[in-house]
């Protein structure tokens, strides 16, 4: 006959010494980790949210001139500017929206709409957008608030900064089984095998960091916020992830679970922390 050995042990972390049951420090590990990436979580959503206040310091007064604008060019017959104005004025009201976390993968395609039309504009038509977003996914599943738009802005603002003819970004989704996978791409200048696998690398741990690093260049910080906030919404499965070749392009791949209208009240409230 086998007996099980069940005496306390001294088990020591950062925090201090404590006895536990060997049997038990697997448990205490997991449940460490979770208030970790909870504290990690809720740290996150409050530097975005002092951000967020902070660009809403008076935002009717910003639609109001926008709105007052874009009559005014109505008025003087300017319907290019006052369309723009119209995009602008859209683009602004969602992005500092107090909506929740979590939308709709039609308002954030609308958002993104909105978006490369302002860019369009600014860069007199240099840039274009193809979509293959099938009409059932937009309809019926959802996504974080505010992750298409900086992936799109980086691939023109980066990726196609150098481009001589039109540049092309190109947003297709595809589902499986369990997940919805957003692939932005663009036709730019790419970047080299090294600097895809350290972003990757910065990507996959990207949770545990409380910010990116000072010295982070602007593409990486777009890209770590949204893998950071997708990771903490849906877990460690999910994230994004970069292919790139030189002189060819680049894709970033958002990988993100079937979310249905019934599970933003559990998402938004727990994330995936517990």
């Amino acid at each position: 006959m086998k007996y099980r050995i069940n005496k306390k042990v001294q088990w020591k972390d950062e925090t201090g010494t404590y006895e536990i049951y060997p049997k038990d420090i697997a448990e205490f590990e997991r449940l460490k980790q979770n208030l970790e990436r909870k504290y990690s979580g809720e740290i996150l959503d409050r530097q975005m949210a002092l951000r967020t206040l902070q660009s809403q310091i008076n935002p009717h007064f910003l639609y109001n001139t926008l709105e007052s604008i874009r009559g005014q060019a109505l008025m003087e017959d300017c319907r290019d500017i006052a369309g723009i104005v119209k995009s602008l004025a859209g683009y602004y009201r969602y992005s500092i929206s107090s909506k929740g976390t979590i939308v709709s993968l039609l308002e954030e395609y609308n958002n993104v709409c909105e978006y490369f039309k302002i860019l369009q504009y600014r860069f007199e038509g240099k840039f274009e957008m193809v979509t293959d977003m099938p009409e059932e996914l937009l309809l019926d599943y959802y996504c974080p608030k505010l992750i298409l738009q900086p992936i799109v802005e980086n691939a023109c603002m980066h990726g196609l900064s150098d481009c001589l003819g039109n540049g092309i970004v190109s947003i297709t989704v595809k589902a499986t089984d369990q997940k919805l996978y957003i692939v932005i791409s663009d036709n730019g200048k790419g970047i080299d095998q090294q600097q895809v696998q350290q972003l990757n690398a910065t990507l996959r741990d990207v949770n545990l960091q409380l910010g990116p690093k000072k010295n982070e260049e602007s593409k990486s910080i777009a890209l770590q916020n949204v893998a950071a906030r997708i990771r903490l919404l849906f877990g460690n499965e999910y994230g994004v992830r970069i292919r790139s070749a030189r002189h060819v392009g680049t894709d970033v791949e958002l990988m993100i679970p079937k979310v249905h209208a019934s599970d933003i009240e559990r998402y938004e409230k727990e994330g995936n922390y517990l």
